[in-house]
């Protein structure tokens, strides 16, 4: 009630004064409800003053720390400015000392020799050392070929350094990449084989079979191959990031092929259609939410990372779907060309 008889008030002052109220962020809540309710402006002292350039009054009322109100002068000539505290300042005007600001905008250009020894400290490198800065803006790091090609040059550039007998050490994230995807095609192989042997045995001491784990691991084996033939029909490269994902994708998918052939020999008494019936939509349903979980780095703006949605995802659907045919298939095959008892021991 006691804010309605202020702001009447106030909006009287300011029509009688042909003035309008233009606040900061930081005064006082009742003030920027005033400026507010009356027409006014409430933002950053920039836009304070441009505000009040744009606007008809011929009086503008500043609530806020010093200089903006000298801001609104200067971009407001013609205007009476008002302060609400002419004593009020902040750190960022204070410090602005006149004389220092007058020396640096009137500054004459300089080469080196007339630079600040202090300064030339600072900007220098060392006696025994090369600052060398690449910007190889216009190329794409997540393009294998790049980063080799940034690699090799770097190490041509080493190679002549050493020559001369100069010391020099790069530091850049491409060169570590190029490390990382030069582990990958010497470890990444025996490291995928011992992923798919540990599998295979887990499956063979679950199942106490070896003919059940080979049908169980080979929809797993077709949907890798066949992600593999599809990352390659729509141009999509391994890169350092990305790569990382496919032991996950073994993980995911030999779940689903685990789920299916125990229903099968557990609840179905081997019949793989009627696993397949009740279990299918689950199993698709178990492939979305994950599919879900990695479309959604699409949104990202780091290509790294959008590259692993789309490793991921052609990854899920295809070992998804060769999980929900090829297992059944395999398992309905298994029974008429190896007549050995399907009950397991318990």
């Amino acid at each position: 009630m006691e804010y309605n008889k202020y702001l009447l008030k106030t909006k009287s002052l300011l029509k009688e004064n042909n003035a309008k109220i233009i606040a900061h962020y930081y005064v006082d809540e009742l003030v920027q409800r005033l400026a507010e309710d009356t027409g006014g402006l409430v933002s950053d002292s920039l836009e304070m003053a441009r505000y009040g350039a744009k606007q008809a009054q011929s009086t503008l009322i500043v609530a806020g720390v010093k200089f903006m109100g000298e801001t609104a002068k200067i971009l407001n000539p013609d205007k009476r400015i008002y302060m609400l505290d002419m004593e009020a300042t902040c750190s960022l005007d204070i410090g602005c000392d006149y004389e220092n600001f007058k020396k640096l905008v009137s500054v004459e250009p300089f080469d080196e020799n007339q630079m600040p020894q202090n300064l030339f400290k600072k900007l220098r490198a060392g006696d025994d050392y090369l600052f060398l800065l690449f910007s190889p803006a216009d190329k794409n790091f997540f393009r294998v070929e790049n980063i080799y090609k940034l690699e090799k040059e770097v190490e041509a550039l080493k190679q002549k350094m050493v020559e001369k007998n100069i010391k020099i050490a790069v530091l850049n994230e491409n060169l570590i990449a190029a490390k990382i995807l030069d582990w990958v095609k010497e470890k990444g192989p025996r490291a995928m084989v011992l992923a798919f042997i540990l599998v295979f045995l887990i499956l063979v001491v679950d199942l106490r079979s070896v003919h059940l784990s080979v049908i169980t691991f080979m929809p797993l084996f077709t949907g890798l191959a066949l992600t593999g033939a599809l990352m390659s029909v729509f141009n999509i490269k391994l890169n350092f990031i990305n790569i990382v994902m496919l032991p996950s994708i073994v993980g995911i998918m030999i779940d689903h092929c685990i789920y299916l052939i125990h229903h099968i020999l557990d609840y179905s008494k081997g019949s793989s259609l009627k696993s397949l019936q009740e279990t299918g939509s689950a199993i698709i349903l178990s492939a979305l939410t994950s599919l879900a979980g990695y479309v959604s780095l699409n949104i990202a703006h780091h290509a790294g990372v959008r590259s692993i949605a789309s490793v991921v995802g052609i990854g899920i659907i295809t070992c998804t779907v060769c999980a929900l045919f090829m297992l059944p298939a395999l398992f309905e095959l298994r029974k008429h060309n190896f007549p050995f008892v399907l009950s397991r021991k318990r």
